[in-house]
């Protein structure tokens, strides 16, 4: 977790609390990391808005006291996370973020466009998906549409989000994050070749043209409101 701090000169910088879990433990299961270290989160950043009060001593004693999670944590939302997907409709999904389905299904055209060449030639090269969220619904969205794509084993995406900004954004780095990660995740008129945006550019619509959308499965289940979000997902997932 991230945040603002500065120095007893007034110069500021970012104070980060983290933990460490073992990569090849959570790989098939890291989409679900909002869940699963929700409390670590909701701890860590309290502990950053009162970071300034704190003497070393104190902030190494809250340090030590923070909910870390663990890979059981990771697995067992797994299902959980299926669950919420579906029980949210893709037409939801699609107005929050894009004000229509049009725009989703581009969105997610070029997400899985992306992810299928990385799965194919993991390592050449790492982009970055920029992706619009609202709320932890949206990125558990696209955490699981890469978790699909990449089937990863051994290794998980990088992964950056925040909701300080309208929409907020989340930005996973298909494999070690570029150095200059933070600066486009702080500043959103940064640009580069790296980073793919997802989030329209436009008012009403999708910067991409919209392809084909995958064929719904006609024994898939769907919301009062149309096919589930997991469905859209699974079937684009399928479709690559």
């Amino acid at each position: 977790v991230l945040g603002p701090s500065k120095d007893r000169a007034g110069r500021k910088f970012p104070l980060s609390v983290f933990t460490r879990l073992p990569v090849r433990a959570i790989a098939r299961s890291f989409a679900s990391a909002p869940r699963a270290a929700s409390a670590f989160f909701a701890a860590a950043d309290a502990l950053l808005d009162g970071a300034a009060t704190l003497s070393r001593e104190e902030a190494v004693e809250k340090l030590a006291g923070l909910p870390t999670p663990s890979a059981q944590d990771f697995d067992s939302e797994g299902d959980a996370l299926r669950s919420q997907l579906a029980g949210r409709s893709f037409a939801a999904f699609s107005e929050s973020l894009f004000a229509g389905q049009p725009g989703a299904e581009a969105a997610l055209n070029r997400a899985v466009s992306t992810l299928a060449q990385v799965r194919m030639a993991p390592g050449e090269r790492v982009n970055v998906l920029d992706c619009p969220v609202n709320e932890e619904q949206d990125v558990l969205a696209w955490l699981a549409l890469t978790q699909s794509m990449l089937s990863w084993s051994q290794d998980v995406p990088s992964l950056f989000w925040t909701t300080r900004s309208e929409p907020g954004r989340l930005l996973i780095a298909l494999g070690a994050p570029p150095p200059a990660l933070p600066l486009w995740l702080a500043d959103k008129k940064k640009k580069s070749e790296r980073l793919v945006m997802l989030a329209s550019s436009t008012p009403n619509g999708s910067a991409f043209a919209p392809s084909e959308p995958p064929a719904a499965d006609e024994d898939a289940s769907a919301t009062p409101h149309g096919p589930s979000l997991l469905d859209k997902l699974d079937g684009f997932a399928a479709s690559a």
